[in-house]
């Protein structure tokens, strides 16, 4: 009978351990299979997402760029490079062409080390151009001169060789651009606008419709 009676409260004090560890190990539970929500993203995720500001950028902006903010945060977090790469990418010329330069600076700094990594110099090229093309609209011509340096010789290494003549125009086109504002050298203009329009021409009309 005492036997018994020991059992009864060894067993009831154990029901009262269970209800009150019950809801502890529901969390733990439960935390452990929301881990993946917060850990989601991938580079296919991040590509979609890429793809959906690119087409949002052609409109608004403002919009784009927080989404563009938004993939390069989280392919810093997982280490995705190609992710980083062509958010700053699409950043570039998206503060570019909104006129916010110095924004263009901030987002250029690492793309060197990012795009050597992955062998990627036409989006290396398209970075240094544009921030050629910032530090020109911002009187640092010097320093925009030594930019499209960089950046003719990242367009030279390019594999597809449409890519690589088309590239090349487009700084050809920068370096007479930025010449004017340096130095109204009209010599050296010509002579870079001529390079511009040779580069186009070695472009079939059918590879021009899908680059302009």
């Amino acid at each position: 009978e005492y036997n018994d009676i020991l059992w009864t409260v060894i067993n009831m004090n154990m029901m009262k351990l269970q209800s009150q560890y019950l809801p502890l190990t529901t969390l733990i539970v439960l935390l452990f299979f929301s881990l993946p929500l917060y850990h989601s993203q991938t580079p296919q995720s991040i590509k979609k997402e890429m793809d959906e500001a690119t087409k949002v950028s052609l409109q608004y902006a403002s919009q784009a760029i927080a989404m563009f903010g938004k993939t390069l945060k989280d392919s810093e977090k997982i280490g995705y490079d190609e992710g980083m790469l062509k958010s700053k990418d699409a950043l570039c010329t998206i503060y570019f062409n909104n006129g916010e330069y110095e924004k263009v600076i901030k987002i250029s700094s690492d793309v060197e080390d990012l795009a050597l990594k992955l062998n990627d110099f036409a989006s290396l090229a398209g970075i240094y151009r544009n921030l050629a093309a910032s530090y020109s609209m911002l009187r640092l011509n010097d320093q925009a001169l030594i930019t499209l340096d960089k950046a003719k010789m990242c367009a030279g290494k390019i594999d597809d060789k449409t890519t690589r003549h088309y590239t090349t125009e487009l700084i050809y086109d920068s370096y007479s651009v930025c010449i004017g504002e340096a130095n109204q050298d009209a010599n050296k203009m010509i002579y870079y606008i001529k390079k511009s329009l040779e580069e186009l021409a070695k472009i079939s009309d059918r590879e021009k419709a899908s680059y302009i």
